[in-house]
């Protein structure tokens, strides 16, 4: 069995339940980074980081397999950066094959691509219909991440 073998993927409903149940305050790191674990054996990625965000501002609560860029856990930032914001305002997943920084934006993910990370999938989290958070996963490779995967 291979990571991205069909046999291990992992059922989206627990993951979703895992993941609605971790946004809380009072949960650990360890909570996210064993869902990220897990969500790595299905489809691999390089960095994979947690958030928890509003309409203003956004706090890291896990990262795996470790810290990067001074991205970990309790980490907080005011502004939303452009990714961060559709997300939050559509509430749809996004692909970036080939990651970039935009003007304006200052979020401490922007330091991502000067450490080598060139792709991303982002998934909003959900509490009933409200955005309060996304999953982030990277890749070294440009265009790691496909809409089959997303």
């Amino acid at each position: 069995m291979t990571a991205g073998d069909p046999s291990r993927l992992v059922d989206p409903r627990a993951l979703a339940a895992a993941l609605q149940a971790a946004m809380t305050p009072s949960d650990s790191d360890g909570v996210y980074r064993a869902v990220l674990a897990e969500v790595h054996q299905a489809l691999p990625f390089a960095v994979g980081i947690v958030l928890r965000c509003n309409q203003t501002s956004t706090e890291v609560v896990g990262v795996y397999p470790a810290p990067i860029a001074g991205i970990e856990a309790g980490v907080r930032w005011q502004y939303l950066d452009s990714a961060e914001r559709g997300i939050v305002a559509t509430g749809e997943p996004t692909l970036d094959s080939d990651l970039r920084v935009l003007s304006g934006d200052v979020s401490p993910l922007t330091r991502l691509p000067a450490f080598g990370l060139r792709s991303s999938l982002r998934v909003p989290l959900f509490a009933g219909t409200l955005v309060v958070g996304a999953i982030e996963l990277f890749s070294y490779a440009p265009s790691s991440f496909t809409a089959r995967v997303g």
